[in-house]
């Protein structure tokens, strides 16, 4: 079954986390250079993976009791938006979709994609893949264009405490979520 996932305004512009601009910018410079294609998967999959190099992911070690918290590192007035996501051991996400673009990669820890299927578009979901992602690993899924049901998963942290970098091509909470 599929359900709308409403969660805060995901219309508002927040401006870009200070001490990330150069990071956000070098990200928007390759979306305007590329628009969405495996070209601009290829080139910010290779940028997301630096970003431990430069920056120090212990800023984003959050203890709360949600199953992962969302550290905002930029959002664009097109919707393109980057987020730091931390994981602690045995939590997990809802299993929802995304818009066009979304992008994963996991910077330190490890985490399991759970991929499912929504062959009849009737939100009745198949389980498909499972993945496990180890540091240093990114991928990037390219779907329908004004859909906000692409790539359908689950994430759940594996290790004791992990940070994934993820870019999407509009803002995540806009997607769907799903039951089974």
């Amino acid at each position: 079954m599929k359900l709308e996932l409403t969660v805060g305004n995901p219309n508002e512009i927040i401006p870009v986390k200070p001490g990330y601009e150069e990071f956000f910018e070098e990200l928007m410079n390759l979306v305007r250079r590329h628009g969405i294609n495996k070209q601009l998967g290829e080139e910010l999959k290779q940028l997301a993976l630096t970003f431990p190099a430069h920056y120090d992911l212990n800023a984003f070690d959050i203890i709360s009791s949600n199953q992962y918290e969302r550290s905002l590192i930029g959002k664009d007035a097109s919707g393109w938006e980057a987020i730091i996501m931390t994981w602690r051991k045995g939590r997990q996400s809802s299993i929802h979709g995304h818009p066009q673009f979304a992008a994963y990669n996991m910077l330190r820890g490890k985490l399991q994609l759970e991929i499912f299927e929504d062959a009849q578009g009737d939100g009745n979901i198949t389980l498909v893949n499972t993945l496990e992602i180890d540091e240093n690993t990114g991928l990037y899924t390219i779907g329908e264009s004004n859909a906000m049901s692409n790539h359908i998963h689950r994430i759940s942290c594996l290790s004791d405490i992990s940070y994934s970098l993820h870019i999407y091509s509009d803002d995540a909470r806009k997607g769907f979520t799903y039951s089974v």
